[in-house]
């Protein structure tokens, strides 16, 4: 069940990187910072969110617990 749940937060950590680079690529992000500097608030935070959920999805992934063996 971990190494399931691990996946997803991995997928959505990664789904959630793009979106972000995406944000930052557009019209609307590249008008602003034409004006204002650097990008977006929102586009920052998605991306650090995003490198966040994979991180926790790789260690929710990855961790192995031993469990003890029952005869």
């Amino acid at each position: 069940m971990r190494t399931f749940l691990g996946a997803v937060i991995i997928m959505l950590g990664v789904l959630l990187m793009i979106w972000s680079l995406g944000a930052t690529d557009s019209l609307h992000s590249q008008v602003s910072s034409l004006f204002s500097g650097p990008p977006a608030n929102q586009s920052q935070w998605m991306l650090i969110g995003g490198v966040l959920a994979l991180l926790v999805g790789m260690a929710l992934g990855f961790s192995h617990r031993q469990r003890p063996r029952t005869q």
